[in-house]
């Protein structure tokens, strides 16, 4: 698959509630990063949705380590997290691994690990980075500025890539 695979997700679904503790537990990952802005709520939404919030705490009852990590602000990411008490990594600078990094070395689990997230340019290839899998889902909202509609016009080749291999039964 070569240099492909980095932005080629492992899975993508409608939103975060298609993931599981099930859907985890059948792949043998324990440890999951959630990118936070428009995968588990919207870019303009200070705090997760109370259906977001209990979807998140109900995987980690389920023995899922769940953490965070953001390109946004540590004001922002410290905020959304107020009431999850999770681990959380703001100013990750994604695509780089570092940021997933130091979600996985504080991690008591140590079973397989993933990266759910929302874009292919950033959050793919930061999980891929750090060796990890990757689950996409829809961004949550789709109004963005000019920036983000760019690079999800570029995202698009690589979406069709995903669902040629999924229909291949490659994935």
């Amino acid at each position: 698959m070569g240099i492909l695979r980095y932005f080629t997700p492992d899975r993508m679904e409608r939103d975060i509630y298609c993931y599981t503790a099930k859907f985890f537990a059948s792949r043998g990952i324990d440890r999951v990063v959630f990118d936070i802005d428009n995968t588990v709520a919207a870019c303009d939404s200070p705090v997760p949705s109370e259906r977001a919030k209990q979807h998140l705490l109900s995987l980690k009852e389920s023995g899922v380590d769940i953490m965070l990590v953001s390109n946004n602000s540590e004001e922002r990411v410290r905020i959304f997290n107020e009431g999850l008490g999770f681990f959380a990594v703001a100013d990750a600078h994604k695509p780089s691994a570092s940021g997933l990094k130091r979600c996985l070395e504080q991690s008591r689990n140590s079973g397989g690990s993933a990266l759910v997230g929302d874009q292919i340019f950033t959050d793919c290839l930061a999980a891929r980075r750090a060796g990890i899998s990757c689950f996409l889902v829809e961004p949550v909202k789709t109004a963005e500025n000019a920036f983000f509609r760019f690079k999800r016009f570029w995202e698009r080749p690589f979406i069709r890539r995903y669902k040629r291999l999924l229909k291949r039964g490659k994935l």
